[in-house]
């Protein structure tokens, strides 16, 4: 624990002008009215205008005019729904296959219990919070692209607007998978640490 404590001490520096950085405070809410052309033809009206999500192209039958509309059918939205269909908990089991670990020093180490890990293993659409993902990323020392990637599976990001978002992520940016020693850093700075916040 004073190794911990002492090594945290060390890098303190490091995590505050990271987070000066790094961090983006937001701004005052604002309202954004955006007026859609009106000029869209053949019965595609300014609601129909969308923005082409990644992933999916404009195949050459579709009606694509320079004014940026055209409608979006419904087989080409089955496509994207159907696009990426691992759930959180598949690519959890997968990582931890790829890596060839452990499932019980994985949940020992994300300070997990044996029952919620179970619950993730016996239900393939669990939903985990924000934290049970982010301690599971750690404990497979996913590297931030792969962290983000399985949060995501999840509907979360690490957040460039939130300080405890951007404490974790300095931690993983360095490949520092200390579970207890993010914890003491983020408590240090009286943020809610991984156990306490969603």
């Amino acid at each position: 624990m004073d190794e911990i404590r002492n090594h945290l001490l060390s890098i303190n520096p490091l995590i505050d002008a990271y987070l000066e950085n790094h961090l983006v405070v937001p701004q005052e809410k604002f309202r954004c009215c955006m007026s859609l052309p009106q000029e869209c033809d053949e019965g595609a009206s300014p609601k129909s205008r969308v923005v082409r999500p990644k992933g999916i192209e404009i195949k050459s039958s579709e009606s694509f005019e320079e004014n940026g509309c055209y409608r979006l059918g419904s087989a080409d939205l089955d496509d994207y729904l159907n696009k990426d269909k691992e759930t959180f908990q598949q690519m959890l089991f997968r990582l931890i296959d790829e890596k060839e670990l452990n499932e019980v020093e994985v949940y020992k180490k994300a300070n997990m219990t044996k029952q919620t890990f179970s619950k993730i293993r016996s239900n393939s659409h669990y939903h985990p919070q924000k934290s049970t993902a982010i301690v599971l990323a750690i404990a497979l020392e996913l590297p931030l692209d792969e962290t983000n990637e399985l949060l995501s599976k999840a509907g979360y990001t690490l957040k460039s607007s939130i300080t405890e978002d951007m404490v974790v992520q300095f931690f993983i940016e360095n490949n520092i998978y200390q579970l207890m020693e993010i914890e003491m850093a983020l408590n240090d700075r009286g943020l809610k640490t991984l156990c306490h916040y969603k």
